[in-house]
C-alpha cells in the first residue's frame, strides 16, 4: 500500500496473462516461420489426399478385376451349359443315359453338378445320381422356381444362394434353355459351387486384414477370400446392399459384421444381376500405412523448428540480460518505498531502446522521490488539520448549553470520536480508502477491550473476505458499525460479560453473483428480548438514513429472544474503490 500512501494510483491488475520476453522473441521466430508450415501444411495435406486417392483405386481396381473374373467365370459356366444343351440324346426319344454320361464328365471338369428339368418342372437328370433314377414330386428343389423363369423368357438365368434340396449343400444355381423347333423344351442347369468362386478370390493378394467377397441379390455373402466357411450363406449390412442398388461401383466406408471399421470397394457383376463383389479394407490398415511418411514429415518439421527456437532463445538471452537487471532494479526500489537507489551503471546494454528505457526509469525515479516528499507532508498537515477540527467540535458540542440529557453529550461525543478514528484511518491510506475489516475491528474494539461502557469479558467474531472500501464509503459504513456497537453496548450482548457479537460479510464480486455486499450483526448472550421495540431511537434512524440514502443500499433487523439481528445489503459498485484490487475469498476460506 505504499504507493497509495504515497497518493498515487495503485498498479492496475493485469487483465491477461503476462509472458517473458524470451517467450515473446520466441513466438515472433515461430510466426515467422508460420508461412513455411503452412505450406508445408497444405502440400501434406495434398500429399495425404493424393494417398488415399491411390488407396481407393486400387480397392477399385481390385473390385472391377474380380468382378470381370466372376463374370467370366459365370460366362463359361452358361457357355458350356448352351453346348451341352445342343446334345441330340435330349432330343425327344432320345437317350438320357448317353445324355447322363457326357454331363457327368462336363460337371467334373467344371467341378459342379449337372441337372435337367423338364417343362413340368419335375427333375428329369441329375448328374450325382445314376441314370434312371426317378426323383418323387417332394424332392423338387427350390430351384425349379428359376428354371420356370427359363421356360417363361427362354434365356438363360442366374439365381441367388441356396440350399439344394437334392444334395443340402448351399449353391447357386445357372439354367440355360434347351431349344427344339424354335421352342423351349427343357431347362439344363449346374450349381456354382462357392468354394470354387472362394478359391478365385483367395487367388488375390490383400493387406492385413484385407478380404474380397462375392455378394447375390438377396445380399447373402456366396463366396469370400478368407474364413468361407464361416462366412458364406450370411446376410451383408444395409449400408452395403443400398449402395449396389444404387450404383454399378463406389468407395464406402462403415462397420461390417464384426464391428471392424472398414473401407470398401463396390462393383456390380454383369453377369449376374443384383451380384456384386466387395473388397474391403480395414480402416486400421490405411492409418498403418500413413504412420511411417507421416512420421517422417512430422520428425523433420520438428527437427527445424527446434532448430529455429534453439537459435531464438541464443538471441533472446543476448538481449534479456539488460532487461531483466533494469526490472530487478526497479522492483528493489519500488519495495523499498523509493527509499533505495537507482543504480546508475549495469551489464552492458547493446539495444540502443534498452539503454533509453534505462535513462528514462532513472530520471522517473528522482522525479518520484520528489513527488513523494512533498505528498507525504501534504498528507500530514491534512490529517492534523482535520483532527483540529474535530477537536474544535467536541468543544463546542461539550461546553454549548443544552437541555438535553448528559447521556445525548456522551452520545454525540462518542460519535465525533468515531468520526475522528474514520478520518485517521484515511489519512493512514492516503485518503484512498480502506479494508472492510480494519473499520470493523476499529468500531468493536473500544467495546471489547473495555473502553465503553462493555465489560473486558465480552467478545467479537469477526469473519469476511478482504474488501477494499473506498473513501466515500468508509466513513458511513463506520458510522453504522458505531450505532450498531453503541446500542449493543448499551442494552444488548456487549452489556454484559460473555456476551458476542458474530460479525460476517460476503461480496457477490464473481461472474453471475448479485454484485452485492451482505453484512450480518448477530448478537448473543446479552439480555433476553422480550419483544420488539415499538419506537425508533436516534440510532434506528442514522442507520437507515446512512445505508439507504448514503449508500444506496438496504437493512432488515429483527429482534430475536438471543438478541439483536441486523443484517445489511450494499451494492458493490457505490462502496467498493477498486473491484479488482482484492482476490475474492469466500468466508469459510478466510475462516
Amino acid at each position: 500500500m505504499q504507493s497509495q500512501q504515497n497518493g498515487a494510483l495503485p498498479p492496475a491488475a493485469p487483465t491477461a496473462k503476462l509472458y517473458g520476453l524470451r517467450l515473446h522473441v520466441v513466438a515472433l521466430v515461430a510466426a515467422a516461420l508460420l508461412p513455411a508450415f503452412a505450406v508445408g501444411a497444405i502440400s501434406v495435406r495434398a500429399a495425404l489426399g493424393s494417398y488415399r486417392q491411390a488407396f481407393d483405386d486400387r480397392l477399385e481396381g481390385t473390385a472391377r478385376a474380380l468382378a470381370s473374373a466372376v463374370n467370366t467365370e459365370i460366362g463359361s459356366y452358361i457357355l458350356a451349359l448352351s453346348t451341352l444343351a445342343t446334345a441330340r440324346s435330349l432330343d425327344e426319344g432320345g437317350n438320357l443315359g448317353l445324355f447322363h454320361q457326357r454331363a457327368q464328365q462336363i460337371a467334373a471338369r467344371l467341378g459342379t453338378r449337372i441337372f435337367v428339368v423338364a417343362p413340368d418342372l419335375s427333375l428329369l437328370l441329375h448328374t450325382s445320381f445314376p441314370a434312371g433314377t426317378v426323383f418323387p414330386e417332394g424332392r423338387r428343389r427350390e430351384s425349379v422356381n428359376l428354371a420356370q423363369r427359363v421356360f417363361e423368357t427362354s434365356r438363360p438365368a442366374v439365381g441367388n444362394l441356396l440350399r439344394g434340396q437334392v444334395t443340402g449343400r448351399q449353391v447357386a444355381a445357372i439354367y440355360v434353355p434347351v431349344f427344339r423347333d424354335g421352342r423351349v423344351v427343357l431347362a439344363l442347369g449346374l450349381a456354382v459351387e462357392p468354394g470354387r468362386i472362394s478359391a478365385m478370390l483367395a487367388e488375390q493378394t490383400f493387406r492385413e486384414g484385407g478380404y474380397a467377397s462375392l455378394v447375390d441379390g438377396q445380399g447373402q455373402i456366396m463366396a469370400r477370400s478368407s474364413e468361407p466357411e464361416r462366412s458364406v450363406g450370411q446376410t451383408v449390412r444395409d449400408w452395403m446392399t443400398d449402395a449396389a442398388r444404387n450404383r454399378e461401383a463406389d468407395i464406402l466406408q462403415g462397420t461390417n459384421r464384426s464391428g471392424v471399421e472398414i473401407i470398401t470397394a463396390l462393383q456390380q457383376v454383369s453377369g449376374a444381376p443384383g451380384w456384386f463383389v466387395i473388397v474391403a479394407e480395414p480402416l486400421s490398415t490405411y492409418y498403418t500405412s500413413l504412420w511411417k511418411p507421416l512420421a517422417t514429415l512430422a520428425f523433420g518439421a520438428l527437427g527445424s523448428l527446434g532448430l529455429a527456437l534453439s537459435a531464438a532463445i541464443w538471441i533472446g538471452g543476448r538481449i534479456l540480460g539488460p532487461v531483466g537487471w533494469l526490472t530487478s532494479t526497479a522492483e528493489r526500489v519500488a519495495a523499498s518505498g523509493g527509499a533505495a537507489e537507482f543504480m546508475r551503471e549495469g551489464p552492458p546494454v547493446r539495444v540502443q531502446e534498452f539503454e533509453r528505457l534505462r535513462v528514462a526509469v532513472l530520471q522517473a525515479h528522482m522525479a518520484m522521490k520528489a513527488d513523494q516528499a512533498r505528498k507525504t507532508l501534504l498528507m500530514r498537515e491534512l490529517d492534523h488539520r482535520a483532527k483540529n477540527v474535530l477537536a474544535v467540535v467536541q468543544s463546542v458540542l461539550r461546553l454549548s448549553p443544552r437541555d438535553e440529557p448528559r447521556a445525548f453529550v456522551a452520545a454525540v461525543e462518542a460519535r465525533i470520536a468515531a468520526l475522528g478514528r474514520t478520518q485517521s484511518l484515511l489519512a493512514q491510506g492516503g485518503w484512498s480508502g480502506a479494508d472492510l475489516r480494519v473499520v470493523v475491528e476499529q468500531e468493536v474494539a473500544p467495546y471489547i477491550q473495555g473502553q465503553g461502557q462493555a465489560p473486558r469479558l465480552s467478545s467479537a467474531l469477526i469473519d469476511g473476505p478482504q474488501v477494499a472500501l473506498a473513501a466515500t464509503a468508509v466513513q458511513p459504513l463506520a458510522m453504522v458499525l458505531h450505532e450498531l456497537a453503541t446500542n449493543a453496548a448499551k442494552h444488548g450482548a456487549l452489556s454484559t460479560p460473555g456476551g458476542t457479537v458474530e460479525i460476517r460479510w460476503s461480496a457477490g464480486r464473481r461472474i453471475g453473483e448479485d454484485g452485492l455486499l451482505h453484512l450480518r450483526w448477530a448478537e448473543a448472550g446479552g439480555p433476553p428480548i422480550i419483544s420488539t421495540p415499538s419506537g425508533r431511537g436516534f440510532g434506528s434512524r442514522v442507520i437507515e438514513a446512512t445505508v439507504r440514502g448514503q449508500l444506496g443500499g438496504s437493512v432488515v433487523r429483527r429482534w430475536e429472544r438471543t438478541g439483536l439481528i441486523c443484517e445489511v445489503t450494499l451494492p458493490l459498485e457505490r462502496i467498493v474503490a477498486d473491484a479488482e484490487a482484492f482476490p475474492p475469498i469466500s468466508i469459510a476460506a478466510a475462516a
